[in-house]
């Protein structure tokens, strides 16, 4: 379950608005901190650097081998050695041993390497069960690449989804979710943003339903629009937008369970989707609408892939706005978190409704005033 999200991810928290002191800061702050870790004697600083140098050429030689999958051999290979991560921009777990410091860095990392702290904080304080995960990005359709836009691909959406045909890239009923809630809450001529997008159906389906042009974009993988009708942003680049746009409707699918996860290369946050909500109020004008999309079952997080909100995350998520009407299979918020909690994998596109995890319904919500 990926979107933007893989969209997705998502996407515009408060570390979003701390960027751009960050990015300045970063640098220097890590140095200080490996400085502050790392006892006297020189030797134990290159015996590090030697296993970290080794560790980083042999995930680069194995990259190289046709077939081979980071993500999957980590998955597969049980307890994950964290220096092996250190590639994706993290330190071996040494150098992080409280929450507040490991925060500073970007995903991925598998849950064995998080410390204490930082599980108690990602849990809930253990209200949330967890089922450990690991996944480098997507393997498929989602890449760290970013893909490119064009308005022959746009045309060929907007025409399936006038046909009633599932655009979402593995989902199941997602097209149909957000055409039923947009025929009630009209977008007509409406300024739309959309948070954490890899495929463009949810864009197609906002021009189809007469959104105003352009629809914009924000992803941290930002794509590359070539159709004048979408506007794509990365996630720091919209950020420094002077005047901050404002919208009158806001859509994110299957983006927010992945903020602060760190799957996407996001910074880890175990609050990295509340206060995400918290800035989406920000962009919307008075009386605007959120169209949420996210995992709904049983309180699970599966990390690092994905939460699904139930009894005790959801509320936190929605805290404050106006619940306006849900889309979906027809199954009431109760209904859903009554789900088994299987393997957190199972959605809308189980065929067998009784062994899903989770259904992702789109919430209509209203900005808190």
């Amino acid at each position: 379950m990926t979107s933007r999200r893989r969209a997705g991810d998502a996407e515009l928290g408060e570390l979003v608005r701390a960027g751009d002191e960050e990015d300045g800061q970063e640098e220097e702050e890590e140095h200080r901190f490996v400085k502050e870790e790392q006892p006297s004697a020189r030797a134990p600083i290159v015996r590090e650097a030697l296993i970290l140098s080794l560790g980083l050429a042999l995930g680069f030689f194995l990259s190289t081998i046709p077939g081979f999958s980071l993500s999957k051999r980590l998955a597969a290979s049980g307890p994950l050695d964290c220096p092996v991560l250190a590639g994706h921009g993290l330190p071996p777990a040494s150098l992080a041993p409280s929450s507040s410091d490991i925060y500073r860095f970007k995903g991925p990392l598998a849950w064995s390497c998080l410390p204490e702290a930082a599980r108690r904080e990602y849990t809930l304080e253990g209200k949330v069960s967890v089922i450990p995960a690991f996944f480098d990005y997507d393997s498929g359709s989602k890449s760290k690449e970013p893909p490119t836009w064009t308005d022959a691909e746009i045309d060929g959406m907007i025409k399936s989804a006038a046909a009633g045909e599932e655009l979402a890239p593995g989902y199941c009923g997602a097209t149909s979710y957000l055409k039923a809630a947009l025929a009630t809450h009209s977008v007509k001529g409406k300024r739309a943003l959309v948070v954490g997008s890899i495929k463009p159906w949810v864009e197609s389906v906002l021009l189809l339903s007469g959104a105003a042009t352009p629809v914009t974009t924000v992803d941290f993988n930002a794509p590359v629009s070539k159709a004048a009708r979408i506007r794509s942003l990365g996630v720091l680049e919209f950020a420094r937008l002077a005047p901050q746009p404002t919208f009158d409707l806001i859509v994110s699918y299957s983006s927010l369970e992945h903020d602060g996860l760190g799957r996407y290369g996001d910074p880890l946050n175990p609050n990295g989707d509340l206060q995400e909500m918290r800035r989406l109020a920000t962009l919307l004008a008075p009386g605007g609408l959120l169209m949420l999309g996210v995992p709904i079952g049983r309180d699970v997080l599966v990390f690092n892939a994905h939460r699904i909100y139930g009894p005790q995350r959801l509320p936190l998520l929605t805290k404050g706005w106006d619940m306006l009407g849900l889309y979906g299979s027809g199954k009431t918020l109760e209904q859903l978190a009554q789900f088994p909690q299987g393997d957190g994998m199972r959605g809308d596109c189980d065929p067998n409704p009784n062994t899903r995890n989770w259904e992702q319904p789109v919430m209509v919500l209203r900005r808190p005033t």
